[in-house]
C-alpha cells in the first residue's frame, strides 16, 4: 500500500525531547487517510504526529524524539539513516486542501 515510503511505524510516547521534524513525502489515500515519510538517524524514534487544519491546507507534523536506550550516552555517532512513514487519519476530510509540512510555530501553538 505504501510502497517507496519506508518501513511503517506508529507514534511511542516514551520517546525522549521529541522534536518536530519536516517529512518528505506525503500519499493520500484517501479524503481523511494520508501516509507521510521522512529520514531520521538509528538513534530516534516516532513520538507523535500533529495535524492543523487551515482552510487550503492540511499542515502535519512530525515529532521525534530520542529512543531511550541511546538516552544520556555521550559521544555516541550513529551515521545510519532510515526511511520511515506512518498513517495520519484526519479528522476532517481533505476536500481539496494541499498538505504541508508543519512548522515549529503552528505547532507550538
Amino acid at each position: 500500500m505504501c510502497r517507496g515510503l519506508g518501513r511503517f511505524v506508529e507514534p511511542d510516547s516514551h520517546m525522549r525531547e521529541p522534536q518536530f521534524l519536516p517529512w518528505s513525502k506525503a500519499l493520500v489515500h484517501d479524503e481523511r487517510l494520508v501516509s507521510v515519510s521522512w529520514a531520521r538517524p538509528a538513534m530516534q524514534g516516532l513520538h507523535s504526529v500533529s495535524v492543523a487544519y487551515g482552510d487550503d491546507s492540511v499542515q502535519i507534523g512530525v515529532k521525534l524524539g530520542t529512543r531511550p536506550g541511546f538516552w544520556g550516552k555521550p559521544g555516541v555517532v550513529v551515521l545510519r539513516m532510515i526511511i520511515e512513514h506512518t498513517v495520519v487519519r484526519l479528522r476532517e476530510p481533505l476536500r481539496g486542501r494541499r498538505i504541508e509540512v508543519m512548522g515549529t510555530a503552528i505547532a507550538r501553538r
